[in-house]
């Protein structure tokens, strides 16, 4: 029992330490390698282990046994050994290089997605022009095969609506301000708009323009990233975005080795848990180190940022797409939106 008090100097000597590295972490800004930040490393690690270990000295020392008996400790003692193995001043660095190489994998990923999405919203309007004019040469007539043979078409004819276009133009309420009677422009507003995205569907992706204009120069500058950053960009991407997912798992799981909050409430299931999530982390940093992962996806990430050519006329776009045509359309095909919509 004497031995009590000594390990309770040792749990509140620990404590002290902890809170010193607290108050430094909440004063300095976390900067890897910065020296206020090694210094907070080391006293919450070591304030850590002190009243680990007293707290575990004193479960064993205030029990007594008899002599020559020798018994297991207790589940708090285990827990306690467990956790002091676990905390090492190298945790906190490998935890801080994974959540590093986790935003670069994730940046890589989301300027991808950008550039896709830059493809697509620059496709829109000449995707919409294409089928706004097939639908302008669409008699309605051609209503009959979505709305059924006895649709009356020609009542559409008689109060001057001649296209499919003009019906989706006119909408229900103009087609009833014309004059056609509401169980006629119902239907042929739902078959119009059901026309419409079977053409959108299937008309033809290319780009058949005879030089550079305005209509094509914003479609071929949004390209023109794709097909300079090439395939290494799209694998780049799609690896990064599997590493990210991987890493927050880990990351998440192995939590109780830096962070003191999880650290003093996880119980020893969790503490396994993150015991082994951060071996994983270990292996996945150095298969990364050796791969050259982070160099890639910044590489990629600086060429999916570079942007659209700033010449209004995407002259330089222009030039690049006669050269290797075949790339732009390629990639046009693959990430072009050939969905449009039109209001209810």
């Amino acid at each position: 029992m004497r031995h009590v008090p000594f390990f309770r100097w040792v749990v509140t000597l620990g404590l002290v330490l902890m809170g010193c590295s607290f108050v430094l972490y909440g004063a300095v800004p976390d900067s890897p390698g910065g020296g206020l930040g090694a210094l907070a490393d080391g006293l919450g690690t070591g304030g850590f282990l002190l009243a680990a270990g007293g707290l575990a000295g004193g479960v064993i020392r205030a029990r007594p046994r008899p002599r020559g008996v020798h018994r297991r400790p207790g589940r708090r003692a285990e827990l306690m050994r467990d956790v002091a193995a676990l905390v090492t001043p190298g945790h906190r660095r490998v935890f801080r290089r994974a959540t590093r190489l986790g935003e670069t994998a994730a940046l890589v990923a989301r300027d991808y997605r950008h550039a896709v999405d830059a493809v697509r919203t620059a496709w829109a309007p000449s995707h919409r022009a294409l089928v706004d004019a097939e639908l302008a040469l669409m008699p309605v007539t051609r209503l009959k095969r979505v709305a059924g043979r006895a649709f009356p078409a020609g009542e559409l004819a008689e109060h001057g609506v001649h296209t499919v276009r003009d019906v989706l133009d006119a909408e229900e309420w103009g087609l009833e301000h014309a004059g056609v009677n509401r169980r006629v422009a119902r239907p042929a507003v739902a078959a119009a708009r059901r026309l419409a995205q079977e053409r959108a569907r299937s008309v033809t992706v290319r780009i058949e323009a005879d030089g550079p204009e305005a209509g094509t120069a914003a479609v071929l500058g949004a390209l023109r990233v794709l097909v300079e950053a090439g395939p290494r960009a799209k694998g780049a991407a799609e690896r990064g975005e599997a590493l990210a997912a991987r890493l927050d798992t880990l990351l998440a799981e192995s939590a109780p080795a830096v962070r003191f909050g999880p650290m003093l409430t996880a119980g020893p299931r969790r503490i396994r848990r993150a015991r082994a999530a951060l071996a994983e982390l270990r292996r996945l940093l150095d298969r990364a180190e050796r791969d050259g992962l982070a160099q890639s996806f910044a590489q990629a990430s600086v060429d999916l940022l570079r942007g659209p050519d700033a010449d209004p006329a995407g002259l330089a776009a222009w030039v690049d797409f006669t050269s290797r045509p075949e790339k732009y359309h390629a990639l046009l095909s693959k990430f072009a939106d050939r969905s449009l919509s039109w209001a209810d």
